[in-house]
């Protein structure tokens, strides 16, 4: 990270991180939520790296996702991006941050140019939600005498979900034990589309298929989602059954829902 506005985003903001998510509760207390009671949930995290050394941490909270993104360099920067994906913030360049949804399956936060503790600043920031979270970019700029000077530049893509010590996960694994499926863990929007979960859920879907050898297609509406298992193909007796009960099974560890949607799953004679 460059240190080029180290007294607003290298001193006032970075300087004391440990690369914990902690650190976060300290740093960006201005976009959280209020204090938890004492019956609260404890906040669910997701973990994603990729082959180079990026890490993005994602903790899920009640109003939304507070991201934490790390490049192997040390490079970081934190994200807020509200549960409805219509409000965000990154962290020492915008707050708040204008959020754009993209038909890529992605989110823009951006902010132009403003008055921010005594210099100015401008900020990037999208995230690729496919499969959870499978691309970050950040760019932070702050105006000094001769012009913008980015103090902040990431660019992490490829980021896989990585089930490490330390970090709780819903159910413990991906749901069906697809890999695609681990998107469910993901950020997504709480007012999520029939076309919206027809495009995030396909590869899940595809992949359970897969592996039972039976189609499995599901549709929504509202708030309900329908799961269709079968029929099986020749040769596969029982196919079905097999799929359908382990289905019920994951649905009945995640309260009988899969994003915002109560899902039913019906079966194919």
């Amino acid at each position: 990270m460059a240190t080029a506005g180290s007294a607003l985003a290298g001193e006032s903001v970075f300087k004391d991180l440990a690369g914990s998510v902690r650190d976060s509760e300290t740093l960006v207390s201005s976009i959280q939520e209020p204090a938890p009671g004492p019956a609260a949930k404890g906040f669910e995290t997701r973990l994603y790296r990729n082959a180079e050394g990026c890490e993005a941490t994602v903790e899920q909270r009640r109003n939304g996702d507070l991201i934490y993104v790390r490049e192997a360099g040390g490079a970081q920067a934190f994200l807020w991006l509200g549960k409805d994906l219509k409000s965000g913030e990154i962290t020492a360049f915008c707050d708040p941050a204008a959020v754009y949804r993209q038909g890529d399956g992605s989110v823009k936060l951006a902010c132009g140019e403003h008055p921010n503790g005594g210099y100015y600043t401008r900020g990037e920031a999208v995230l690729n939600l496919t499969g959870g979270l499978s691309a970050v970019s950040v760019r932070g700029d702050v105006k000094r005498t001769f012009g913008w000077k980015t103090d902040t530049n990431i660019a992490c893509s490829g980021l896989r979900p990585a089930d490490n010590r330390g970090v709780s996960l819903k159910s413990g694994k991906s749901f069906m034990g697809v890999e695609a499926c681990s998107v469910l863990d993901g950020i997504y929007p709480s007012d999520m589309t029939n076309e919206e979960a027809q495009g995030t859920l396909g590869g899940c879907f595809s992949g359970i298929s897969a592996r039972y050898g039976v189609p499995v297609t599901f549709a929504a509406a509202g708030t309900e989602m329908t799961i269709l298992v079968g029929p099986a193909k020749d040769g596969q007796p029982g196919g079905n059954a097999k799929a359908a009960a382990d289905l019920k099974k994951e649905l009945a560890a995640r309260g009988g829902q899969l994003f915002d949607f109560k899902v039913s799953v019906a079966v194919a004679k």
